[in-house]
C-alpha cells in the first residue's frame, strides 16, 4: 500500500512540474506576441549600456558599455550589422555624438581627449586633448586599487556641424573647430562658493543658430555662452544635478531638466521662468529636438500598501510633452533598469541601453 501511494505522490509531483512548465511556456508565448510593435530593432552586448546616440535616420547607432567600450551597428530595414568595436583602454570613451549630417561620430573619453571617426568606416579622423583630467575616485583591478580619472563627461555637435562643444571635469568646457580637428576656445565655468574648484559641466547643448552654446553644471546652474566672444552672457539658476538641455527652434526658449526631476523652460531673451513643473516619470532624460518631449525612466521607488517594493525596477520608458509632462506614450520591452536614452535628431526613433545588457531601437511618433 505505500509503495503504491508513493508511486501515486511521484506521478502528482511530475503532473504539477509538466503543468508549470506548460503554463511557463504559455506565457512565455504571451509576453512575446505581446511585444510592443514600436521596438523595431533589439542589440544583445555584453554589459550595461551608459551612453547612447543614433543618426538622424537611425541608420547608425553607437553606444558605450560600462567598462568604456564602444559599439557601432549599421541598421537598414530591422537588420543590424556589427560595424566596428573599439576598445576600451587606459582612457576609457564614456560618451558618444553623431554631427548632424551622421558622417562623423566622436567620443570623449576620462582622459580628456575627443575622438571623432567617419561613423560608417571607423577611421579614426582626429584625437585632440580638450579637458584636463581631475583625478576620481579609486578602483579595484587585478586586486589592487587604481586610480582612476574623469574628463570629458558632455559633448555635442553645433546644428550647423563646424563645432563641437565639450563640458568636463572642474568646470572645463572646450569649443573643438570640426574641419580640422583644433581647440577654438577653452572656457572655465560654474565656480563653487570657495572659488578654488569648479562643478563638473553635466550637459552641454548649441541652439538652433550655433550662436550659443549652454552649459549644464552638476550644482543645477546654467550657463550661456556667446559663440563669436567666447564669454557667458548670462546664468539661469537652478537645484540638483543637470540630466537634459535643449532649445527650442526658435532659438528663444531652453528646456532644462533636472535629475531631482524638476523641468524648467526659460524665455532667454528676459531670463524669465515660463514653466516650472515637475516630471514624475523620472529625472534620467532625452529631450527630442522639439525641446517638448521628453523621454525618461522612473527613477522612483514602486510602492504597496505604503512599502517600497524590492527587486522590482521599473524597466519602462515614459515620453512626456511639456507643459503637463503626463505620460503619452509608454515603451514597454527591456527587463532591466533603463541606462542611456537618446532621441534621433528628427524624433522619428528613439534608442535605450539598460542594465538587461540590450540595445534598443523604437519607431515612435512624437506626440
Amino acid at each position: 500500500m505505500n509503495f503504491r501511494l508513493q508511486n501515486m505522490s511521484r506521478m502528482h509531483t511530475w503532473i504539477f512540474i509538466v503543468a508549470i512548465g506548460f503554463i511557463g511556456t504559455i506565457i512565455v508565448a504571451i509576453v512575446l506576441l505581446k511585444q510592443d510593435p514600436r521596438l523595431i530593432a533589439t542589440i544583445p552586448v555584453d554589459q550595461p549600456v551608459i551612453n547612447i546616440a543614433a543618426t538622424r535616420d537611425a541608420s547608425i547607432i553607437a553606444a558605450v558599455g560600462e567598462d568604456g567600450t564602444m559599439w557601432v551597428w549599421q541598421h537598414s530595414d530591422h537588420v543590424i550589422n556589427n560595424t566596428y568595436t573599439v576598445a576600451s583602454g587606459n582612457a576609457k570613451i564614456t560618451v558618444v555624438a553623431f554631427d548632424p549630417s551622421g558622417e562623423l561620430l566622436a567620443a570623449g573619453d576620462t582622459r580628456g581627449q575627443v575622438r571623432i571617426w567617419h561613423s560608417a568606416t571607423g577611421k579614426l579622423i582626429y584625437n585632440t586633448p580638450t579637458i584636463q583630467p581631475q583625478p576620481w575616485r579609486p578602483e579595484i583591478i587585478n586586486g589592487r586599487f587604481e586610480p582612476t580619472w574623469r574628463g570629458v563627461l558632455s559633448i555635442a555637435f553645433s546644428p550647423n556641424g563646424a563645432l563641437l562643444g565639450v563640458g568636463g571635469e572642474n568646470g572645463q568646457i572646450a569649443v573643438i573647430d570640426v574641419t580640422n580637428g583644433g581647440v577654438l576656445q577653452t572656457m572655465r565655468g560654474h565656480p563653487t562658493t570657495t572659488l578654488a574648484h569648479y562643478y563638473a559641466i553635466s550637459r552641454v547643448a548649441f541652439s538652433p543658430d550655433s550662436r550659443v552654446l549652454a552649459s549644464g553644471a552638476s550644482n543645477g546652474d546654467v550657463w550661456l555662452w556667446n559663440m563669436q566672444r567666447w564669454v557667458s552672457e548670462g546664468t539661469l539658476p537652478g537645484s540638483g544635478d543637470i540630466a537634459g538641455l535643449q532649445f527650442y527652434p526658435d532659438n528663444q526658449r531652453i528646456t532644462v531638466v533636472h535629475y531631482t526631476k524638476s523641468v524648467r523652460v526659460w524665455l532667454l531673451s528676459e531670463r524669465r521662468l515660463l514653466i516650472d513643473n515637475y516630471n514624475r516619470s523620472g529625472g534620467f532624460v532625452s529631450i527630442a529636438n522639439d525641446a517638448k518631449t521628453i523621454a525618461a525612466r522612473d527613477t522612483s521607488l514602486s510602492f504597496f500598501a505604503g512599502l517600497p517594493i524590492i527587486g522590482q525596477p521599473d524597466t519602462k520608458i515614459y515620453l512626456n510633452v511639456l507643459p503637463n509632462l503626463e505620460p503619452s506614450i509608454i515603451l514597454s520591452g527591456h527587463h532591466g533598469v533603463i541606462t542611456a536614452l537618446a532621441f534621433t535628431p528628427e524624433g522619428s526613433y528613439l534608442v535605450s541601453g539598460s542594465q538587461d545588457y540590450t540595445v534598443r531601437l523604437w519607431q515612435i511618433a512624437i506626440p
